[in-house]
């Protein structure tokens, strides 16, 4: 029985990576994943609850090297719905989880957004005064991506206080920029238009924080299941497809907000397929 991933720790050279949890959502497979059947599910309830529910962990990262930090996404924000037809939602966790790591908001250097659906900007703007949580942050989202969605009737868009903060408070960053040493922007798009994802080099050792491109590891066996909030689900595919090539062949680890159970994988064969293993050296809270 699938379960939410709980805080954790890579070490990718002299490069840290934190898991920080904000929460979790038990959605409905047949809504978080529209091209699934209840048949093919049979082969997979690994992912899913007590209740049949599709665990997705909610959370985000932050990357510490030396003196130097980023956030890597806001997470959810505080929320608790039960949505008819779709599933449940609980998250506000995510500040009590950098708080463990001794970091308040304000030690926060930049925060990096891999894309801007809800879930993702929950803590990026008091909801009380309108202004930043990360009140030192410089803030950087993929180029395009704010401009997707002003007017947008999609439900995961972001809030209008949010869109109101990065219009003015947000700088676009492309393909190859480097947010600090040893960690890149690489343009991953299709989940959303700007979506980005975050490479972490540090000698030998690399990583990726892939954002979006995957929501749970039965993608990697069912190649041609779609996440319902793919704005563009024939190029979030060929991402994937790209991103799994180049993965499996390498000793690169890979991290997950979405994932049920673990967010620092691997990508291997199996066949004919993919499949997500669980990295080595990785520490638990």
């Amino acid at each position: 029985m699938a379960v939410p991933a709980s805080q954790s720790t890579l070490t990718v050279g002299d490069i840290r990576v934190h898991f920080l949890p904000d929460g979790w959502a038990g959605i409905l497979p047949a809504a978080y994943f529209p091209g699934s059947t209840p048949d093919a599910w049979k082969r997979h309830t690994e992912f899913l609850d007590d209740q049949g529910r599709v665990v997705s962990t909610l959370g985000c990262f932050l990357v510490e090297r030396g003196d130097q930090n980023v956030l890597v996404d806001a997470a959810g924000g505080p929320l608790e719905a039960d949505i008819e037809g779709v599933g449940v939602i609980r998250s506000g966790r995510m500040l009590e989880s950098l708080a463990a790591l001794g970091r308040p908001p304000e030690d926060i250097q930049r925060v990096l957004l891999t894309h801007l659906h809800s879930d993702h900007v929950g803590w990026l703007v008091d909801q009380e005064n309108g202004g930043a949580v990360f009140t030192r942050a410089t803030h950087l989202v993929g180029s395009g991506e704010r401009e997707h969605w002003p007017g947008s009737e999609d439900p995961f868009a972001p809030p209008q206080p949010v869109q109101d903060f990065l219009a003015g408070a947000g700088i676009a960053v492309s393909d190859g920029h480097e947010v600090m040493p040893g960690v890149t922007v690489v343009e991953t798009h299709g989940h959303t238009p700007g979506h980005v994802s975050v490479v972490l080099s540090s000698g030998t050792a690399r990583a990726i924080i892939l954002g979006d491109v995957v929501h749970c590891a039965v993608q990697l066996q069912e190649a041609d299941w779609a996440c319902f909030a793919d704005v563009d689900p024939k190029r979030a595919r060929e991402t994937r497809d790209r991103l799994w090539a180049e993965l499996e062949a390498s000793s690169t680890v890979a991290a997950a907000s979405h994932m049920s159970d673990y967010s620092f994988g691997r990508i291997a064969p199996a066949e004919g397929a993919h499949q997500w293993l669980m990295a080595e050296g990785v520490t638990r809270a």
